[in-house]
């Protein structure tokens, strides 16, 4: 039995229509596995930083209310020293 590669246009437009498909779906399972819309500079830059603007603040937010949360644990301490 003889195989036979076919390499005219036709078989080239598939193949690269083959490999635009996959780069989409890598794409697309990126993005459900992260869970964000915007994963990368390359999905939308303007999204981009304003993705990265609001999650540097959310952490900012979680900070604060961590030294927050100590600072009144310290101050708790304190109070229950000075009853004593």
């Amino acid at each position: 039995m003889a195989f036979r590669i076919n390499t005219g246009p036709l078989a080239l437009r598939a193949l690269g229509n083959t490999f635009t498909v996959s780069n989409s779906l890598g794409t697309s399972m990126q993005r459900l596995g992260s869970g964000l819309k915007v994963s990368n500079a390359a999905d939308d830059p303007a999204a981009f930083v304003g993705v990265s603007r609001m999650r540097d603040s959310a952490q900012s937010l979680d900070t604060s209310i961590r030294i927050t949360q100590e600072n009144t644990n310290y101050m708790k301490t304190a109070e229950g020293a000075l009853d004593e």
